[in-house]
């Protein structure tokens, strides 16, 4: 009937990110649906649902940036602008020069091999061509190693999203700095509030 989250958020000014490489030669590009499609092998950690929902951000305008490495995808990630996803279509307004970056993954035989502060640094590089201040994420409490990936990455963490599900629901409770005061949730039904208080 009940249960919550906590998500761990991240940000960091661009200015602020540490250039990294990874410890393996590797090639980044933006994806493309053909991409999506092709990630049905287990290493890549993609459902059928998260595919579907791929192709809906895809439309949305995000961008799907992939990692390969012997010609092969060994990393990736999305990118979304002007807003940040609490959960699955539930969306709020972000400030215009904040980017927001998320389902980032590295196939289990890669791991360790610094791909994911080399994406911060791609991004970083890329992000500011297009007149972006900084970039946020946000990680599941109890993924200790992707907490430490971005901590090695330079961004710090700058407070907690609490969700919960209740009689099928979602309710979150986000940190204040989070969006602009003229900011408004866009969801299927979810209910939103800044601060450090439960939402009834």
């Amino acid at each position: 009937m009940c249960s919550f989250r906590r998500k761990v958020l991240f940000e960091s000014g661009l200015d602020d990110l540490q250039p990294n490489q990874a410890t393996v030669p590797v090639e980044w590009r933006f994806g493309r649906e053909a991409d999506l499609t092709a990630l049905t092998a287990p290493e890549f950690g993609y459902s059928t649902e998260a595919r579907e929902f791929g192709r809906e951000r895809l439309r949305a305008g995000d961008r799907f940036v992939v990692c390969e490495a012997d010609q092969r995808v060994v990393f990736y990630a999305w990118v979304m602008f002007g807003q940040l996803d609490l959960s699955c279509r539930n969306y709020l307004q972000l400030a215009p020069d904040r980017a927001y970056t998320y389902k980032l993954y590295t196939v289990p035989s890669f791991r360790g091999r610094c791909i994911c502060p080399a994406y911060y640094s791609f991004l970083r590089g890329w992000l500011k061509e297009m007149g972006f201040r900084s970039v946020m994420a946000w990680v599941e409490a109890g993924n200790k190693a992707s907490i430490h990936a971005h901590e090695r990455s330079g961004l710090r963490p700058a407070g907690t999203i609490w969700h919960w599900q209740f009689l099928g629901r979602p309710y979150f409770v986000i940190p204040e700095f989070i969006a602009p005061a003229e900011s408004r949730l866009e969801s299927r039904d979810g209910r939103v509030k800044a601060g450090s208080t439960s939402i009834s």
